[in-house]
């Protein structure tokens, strides 16, 4: 871990630029119970704080960004396969998926599979308590998601299977996805 932590800085150190941005924030009587904002366009950049006066203040700095159509990887394959009429009952469905490492003779460092199940339905937990062995190191579950954390993949398969039932009728439910990725290279993923 700590190796890739100082690759990473390296990383950010040979992008920056070193311009510096002066943005200035004045706080007055009148305005101190005023939260202040200042947007920075430019990223990476340097940002210093310099406060002269008396009192209390809070600064904070959040940074937000998305990769507008990121490509899967071929490192990795995904099956994913559903089943709403595999039992009697109509608010349960049966969901599977698999996942390997495609790159010959290599295994994946710590690996992610990621399940949005369709809006209205949860996950059967007593399914998922079977699934914690050598590979699958654990799994958490937050509303309709769930997340399963790997040791690592291979060129075998790695499936996960549960039933998942309905919670609450939805009359235009957003529908399921799946996401596997590795957790230190999250840019080796694959998703349906």
């Amino acid at each position: 871990d700590s190796v890739l932590a100082l690759q990473a800085l390296a990383a950010y150190q040979s992008l920056h630029n070193g311009d510096l941005t002066d943005l200035t924030v004045t706080i007055t009587k009148n305005n101190n119970l005023e939260t202040h904002q200042v947007d920075v366009s430019q990223i990476p950049n340097d940002i210093m704080v310099e406060v002269k006066g008396s009192g209390c203040l809070v600064v904070q700095a959040v940074v937000s960004y998305s990769v507008e159509n990121a490509q899967e990887s071929t490192a990795m394959s995904l099956d994913v396969s559903t089943c709403r009429n595999c039992s009697d009952d109509c608010q349960v469905y049966n969901f599977n998926a698999c996942v390997a490492y495609n790159l010959q003779g290599r295994e994946s460092n710590m690996a992610i599979i990621e399940v949005n199940l369709v809006t209205g339905y949860t996950p059967n937990k007593e399914d998922l308590r079977s699934y914690v062995n050598e590979n699958i190191k654990q799994y958490e579950v937050e509303g309709s998601q769930v997340i399963f954390y790997l040791n690592s993949l291979n060129a075998s398969l790695t499936c996960v299977y549960f039933r998942a039932i309905q919670v609450a009728v939805i009359e235009n439910p957003k529908k399921g996805t799946v996401k596997a990725y590795d957790y230190y290279e999250p840019e080796l993923f694959v998703g349906e």
